[in-house]
């Protein structure tokens, strides 16, 4: 990249795509997190990322509904 932005926005970017992409895109993710970039992803399916996702804001009706991390999400029904 020419310029290290501090933020990503990302829309659903595990979707669709064969496991070596999966691969490929979780290394990518982790690398940002690494370099203390912000990684916001866009997803009606939040578990494949709750392993490495700090926390989670979660809308519904264009509302925020909650806001929690990884934890809390995994020991609620929103997941």
């Amino acid at each position: 990249m020419l310029v290290e932005p501090e933020l990503f926005v990302l829309d659903d970017p595990l979707e669709e795509v064969d496991s070596a992409t999966v691969r490929l895109v979780r290394q990518a993710l982790e690398h940002l997190g690494n370099a203390s970039r912000a990684v916001i992803v866009g997803t009606a399916n939040p578990k494949p990322y709750l392993n490495w996702g700090g926390r989670f804001l979660f809308f519904s009706d264009g509302r925020t509904v909650s806001f929690r991390d990884a934890q809390a999400v995994l020991t609620s029904d929103e997941a």
